[in-house]
């Protein structure tokens, strides 16, 4: 079985304490000008980078967004559109006037009565030329589903003025 060891990266503090010792070969006063000259044993500040990779620096002050913020962002921004779509989008285009009545009679359906007989003697009287649009203007005015009619029912039909 093998063996690895792991070090600790050197910081510019630990190179300059390296520097320090003395080597046999070098004075004490050479020394002392060797690790004033040395420029890593300066601070420096890193650059921000773009992106992985990139060597293009970014500016100090842009705030970056991890994906999850982008996410908290998008969502409120969505939440916020529907909260005012909500609150502006809920007043009515109704008015409070009444509409125009539409002139009607009462019919009472008989046995054997169809909604296509009922309409095609309402077109022959108000002079309609299609039964079908006054079969779906009965219907309308009614709320009939289907057309099915039963006897005894009063229905509302168009007249002429």
């Amino acid at each position: 079985m093998s063996t690895m060891t792991f070090t600790a990266p050197r910081s510019a503090a630990s190179a300059t304490r390296r520097a320090a010792r003395r080597p046999a070969d070098q004075p004490a006063d050479q020394l002392a000008e060797v690790v004033r000259l040395r420029p890593e044993a300066r601070a420096v500040t890193p650059t921000p980078v773009a992106r992985r990779g990139s060597a293009q620096p970014v500016a100090q002050g842009r705030l970056r967004l991890t994906r999850r913020g982008r996410v908290v962002v998008v969502s409120g921004a969505l939440a916020l559109l529907m909260g005012l779509s909500w609150v502006f989008g809920a007043s009515s285009v109704a008015t409070r006037d009444a509409g125009q009545p539409v002139p009607t009679e009462i019919v009472l359906v008989g046995t054997g009565d169809t909604l296509w007989g009922i309409a095609s003697e309402v077109a022959a009287q108000t002079g309609e030329s299609d039964v079908r649009d006054v079969m779906a203007r009965i219907e309308r005015l009614n709320a009939i589903d289907g057309g099915l009619l039963h006897p005894g029912q009063k229905l509302r039909v168009p007249t002429t003025d």
